[in-house]
């Protein structure tokens, strides 16, 4: 927590010490107000004198009046730091999170990650918040108030003091019974995040198999448990403000009580009793503060540990160290990809997803990757991309090993069509446009019609401008993924990966598509990931990958009665005769 609060909120000291400035005083004030009316009541009301009372009177609405205008101001500065601190901090792990890779992802869940950048720091920005308005105000209070008490009377000061350790009691004992379960919330947020993504992105699959009665179940226990949980803190925590108040209530009687003795004895002022009154209740309510702050603390605590645990995770692909660097091949030529006896295997698993990879990729020619399911193809591509970084072994790029290369730059040079197709927000040009921010209309239309998407889209009332919504709703597969290539070739790259881009295109549209990819990508390097025949037989050469290891690497004819591994998937994946001659 405490190195949080140095990193992201030291920009924010100015506005630190205005609020404490400021609720100083606001406290000043306050404290004020009591003596005055001390006084009012004793000089003023006790001797039937008019103008003093209306002076004095006059006096304690200029002081309340500095009291609001300081709370206003020091809540003001308060809300900018805090927020200001949550907004650095947002930023800070959201920019941490795009830096990791697939594996650091997977460990700790998409909806893990939504929960700390958004509810975990909420509870940072809270606890900011109320350590600079209530934290900072208790302890100025809790002097000031016990001060101008014994000023009054040190004998009815000491009841007050009395009350305290009782107070700490009551807090210690409602903490221990909370403290794990403030803990504990934190989780049960990320459980019902998780649940209701997976509800929503998963509604086609659900309705297909009637499991909405099924989910709803699933939904119902996980927000009880937060239900639960939270109403379990509430009964917990709604003990303590009522036990306090019934301690602060003993309090004021026992003054009173001894007060009123004292004063029908004439040897202490009815105005007076009335101001430690007042004191008794600021410096007793600052102790309620205090116990405030450390009953929302385990759950800031907690919150802090979270983000501090994505903030300190390095991630397992990082850039070089500027010793390190070397030239970047040039972004405007056919790239060279060469693996070396490239070995994968993800953490945990007891077998290498790719195991003793080694072929190269010639610069200007078109290469197909087959393999059965689970074969490791995805993973391979992955690996060029450097979403992942090799177990062992090393991938040169013209020559130069990936790992020298900054991500950033690496993935200048490569266009990339993923196997699930993601579309944002935006119009349809705006996401064929996302690799190539600077392409030209032009090159958008003509990105379209290579990618074999330019009548449906022009199909379209909006046309280009047509706007996608959340996860390309309203578009259909085959619209989406011509869409996604239509992306990867506008950026117009040396290496071009398509990772079985074009499984949702019927045979006759993907013959189109395929046809113009040789146009789009003449002199670049193709990679595509596939499982229909006429990928292969178009391409220059074909890699064949058998539960992770290289099988065989030829041509379409050489393979055909040379690999069985490349026949059987034939066998699988080779389209019907209706199919072929629509094709």
């Amino acid at each position: 927590m405490l190195k949080l609060v140095r990193t992201y909120f030291m920009r924010f000291t100015p506005l630190f010490v205005g609020a404490f400035v400021l609720t100083a005083i606001r406290v000043g004030c306050d404290l004020m107000i009591p003596n005055l009316m001390s006084e009012l009541i004793d000089a003023g009301v006790a001797n039937g004198d008019v103008p003093y009372i209306f002076q004095t009177g006059g006096l304690m609405l200029l002081w309340a009046l500095g009291c609001v205008v300081a709370d206003i101001a020091a809540g003001l500065c308060a809300a900018r730091a805090s927020m200001g601190f949550g907004r650095n901090l947002r930023s800070a792990v959201y920019k941490r999170v795009t830096a990791f890779s697939l594996r650091e992802i997977g460990e700790f869940g998409t909806s893990s990650l939504i929960t700390r950048t958004t509810n975990d720091i909420q509870q940072l920005e809270r606890f900011a918040l109320m350590s600079m308005t209530i934290a900072m105000m208790a302890p100025i209070m809790f002097v000031g108030a016990a001060f101008m008490a014994f000023q009054k009377s040190v004998e009815l000061s000491i009841a007050v003091f009395a009350a305290i350790p009782i107070m700490a009691v009551i807090v210690a004992i409602v903490m221990k019974f909370t403290v794990p379960l403030l803990r504990s919330l934190q989780a049960r947020i990320d459980d019902l995040n998780r649940v209701t993504r997976e509800g929503l992105t998963g509604i086609r699959v659900i309705r297909a198999y009637n499991k909405e009665s099924f989910e709803e179940g699933r939904f119902s226990v996980a927000n009880k448990v937060l239900a639960d949980t939270n109403v379990s803190v509430a009964r917990r925590m709604s003990v303590l403000m009522p036990l306090i108040g019934l301690v602060l209530d003993l309090v004021i009687i026992v003054i009173a009580w001894v007060g009123a003795q004292l004063v029908d004895l004439g040897s202490f002022q009815a105005g007076d009793l009335m101001a430690i009154i007042q004191y008794a209740m600021l410096l007793l309510m600052s102790v309620m503060m205090l116990s405030m702050i450390f009953m929302i603390w385990p759950r800031a605590q907690a919150a802090a540990e979270r983000i501090t645990a994505v903030l300190h995770c390095e991630p397992s692909v990082h850039d070089p160290d500027d010793a390190m660097r070397v030239e970047v091949p040039a972004p405007n030529r056919a790239h060279t990809v060469r693996f070396e006896d490239v070995r994968f295997t993800f953490e945990g698993a007891e077998e290498p997803t790719l195991d003793g990879i080694s072929f190269e990729l010639e610069a200007g020619k078109t290469y197909a990757l087959i393999g059965a399911t689970g074969s490791g193809k995805s993973v391979l591509v992955d690996l060029i991309e450097r979403f992942y970084d090799p177990t062992d072994g090393r991938i040169l790029l013209d020559g130069v090993d990936t790992a020298r290369i900054p991500q950033a730059q690496l993935r200048t040079l490569i266009s990339y069509a993923p196997q699930k197709t993601t579309l944002f927000t935006g119009t349809i040009a705006d996401n064929i446009r996302y690799g190539n921010k600077d392409a030209s209309d032009d090159e958008v239309i003509e990105a379209a019609r290579e990618a074999a998407a330019y009548d449906f889209i022009m199909e379209k009332p909006d046309g280009f401008e047509t706007q996608v919504t959340q996860a390309g709703g309203g578009l259909s597969g085959g619209q989406k993924q011509r869409i996604a290539i239509a992306r990867a070739l506008a950026k117009k790259a040396g290496l071009y990966v398509f990772d079985d881009s074009f499984s949702a295109l019927d045979f006759k549209t993907d013959a189109q598509v395929r046809a113009h990819l040789k146009r789009a990508t003449k002199g670049a390097t193709v990679l595509i990931v596939a499982q229909r025949v006429a990928v292969a037989m178009d391409a220059d050469m074909v890699i064949v990958l058998d539960e992770g290891r290289i099988d065989s690497i030829g041509t379409h004819e050489e393979l055909l009665g040379a690999s069985e591994v490349y026949n059987d998937c034939l066998l699988y994946t080779s389209p019907s005769p209706r199919d072929r001659t629509r094709s």
